[in-house]
């Protein structure tokens, strides 16, 4: 067995699942078969301490520590303060950066790759923000960057993005791709809330954050679609570049009138080109595709346009990627398998080589 030593940036939902992911039935015999032993080396956090240990730490004494108690206990190595130090200190082939969305951690992803350490992420800032920067660096270093749990997470073809050498050529792109915003609306029109209402059931049921601004306004979709865009399109763009409206103003009024004449109203992400340039916008939208019309409560998808494709027909080469990822541990889950799909196939390619 190749032993693949991991460290993980952060300790909440994500990279909790992502060990519970990796001891369950199926992951298990896929790493075996593959001769793959991942031993977890260090994990760091901003407020509850750093754990390295060279001889590994043992899957369920973190998840046991959970998302509030301290690591130090668990420290069989150097002591650090940070998590710069801590990427310095740990002895890893894989860093998983698992922290949220308002922590860019691009010094920290930038100084594991000149140590020659492969990196996954789940998290989207640093790849809408650094596509280019990042993946040359990765590049330049001889090592892996892999961030298919940053969108449409568990969506099993992703990898054949990063690998394909070569691509179907696509013109557009659109996407639905955050599931809060999606299933407030459906919950306004079903079941007549208020927008501030389909928030807090929304809340309730675990769909959507203590604080679901990035959803609600865009931000999230709006950093996804750079990332798509830069990775299916060739473009780039961070999330400062594309125009982003929410969907605080959509009424109950707005959505009746367009289920009753056969449309949908979406929080749309779209990617073109435009005389030679890729353009994109994030907007509510109301739409007459069947594709997006059908697209309820948290369902996502990509729908995309090829050059031979004609958008005014049912036929031609449009085509779209469907997925409902669920809701509360359902979700999670679905990107610890998007994150354990990364890490594996990085440690794959370590194995090869």
């Amino acid at each position: 067995m190749k032993v693949i030593r991991l460290a993980i940036l952060g300790l909440g939902n994500v990279p909790l699942a992502v060990l519970r992911y990796m001891e369950e039935p199926g992951p298990a015999k896929t790493l075996k078969e593959a001769g793959i032993a991942i031993q977890l080396t260090g994990v760091t956090t901003g407020s509850r301490g750093n754990a390295i240990n060279p001889d590994g730490i043992p899957f369920q004494d973190l998840v046991a520590i959970g998302k509030s108690g301290r690591l130090e206990p668990l420290n069989k190595g150097p002591e650090t303060s940070n998590s710069l130090e801590f990427v310095k200190a740990v002895p890893a082939d894989i860093l998983f950066v698992a922290t949220p969305a308002s922590i860019p951690s691009v010094e920290e992803i930038k100084l594991a790759f000149a140590r020659g350490i492969h990196v996954v992420t789940s998290n989207k800032t640093p790849v809408a923000n650094h596509f280019r920067e990042l993946t040359q660096d990765a590049k330049k270093h001889g090592v892996g960057f892999r961030f298919g749990a940053t969108v449409l997470a568990g969506y099993p073809p992703w990898a054949q993005f990063f690998e394909a050498v070569s691509k179907q050529p696509i013109t557009e792109l659109q996407i639905v791709v955050n599931a809060t915003s999606n299933n407030i609306l459906t919950m306004m029109l079903e079941q007549g809330m208020s927008f501030e209402q389909g928030i807090a059931e929304a809340q309730r049921l675990g769909i959507a954050e203590r604080e679901p601004s990035d959803d609600v306004d865009g931000h999230d979709t709006q950093k996804k679609l750079a990332i798509l865009a830069n990775v299916l399109l060739d473009a780039n763009l961070t999330p400062a570049d594309i125009p982003t409206v929410g969907i605080r103003g959509v009424t109950l009024e707005q959505l009746k009138q367009a289920d009753q004449s056969g449309k949908w109203i979406q929080l749309l992400g779209r990617a073109w080109f435009e005389k030679g340039q890729v353009k994109a916008e994030v907007k509510p939208v109301e739409t007459d595709n069947p594709f997006f019309v059908h697209m309820r409560s948290t369902s996502m998808g990509l729908y995309f346009q090829t050059p031979t494709a004609d958008p005014g027909s049912e036929s031609g080469t449009s085509f779209g990627i469907r997925l409902d990822l669920g809701s509360g541990d359902q979700a999670i889950m679905a990107t610890a398998a998007g994150v354990f799909e990364d890490i594996l196939t990085i440690a794959s390619m370590a194995l090869q080589g």
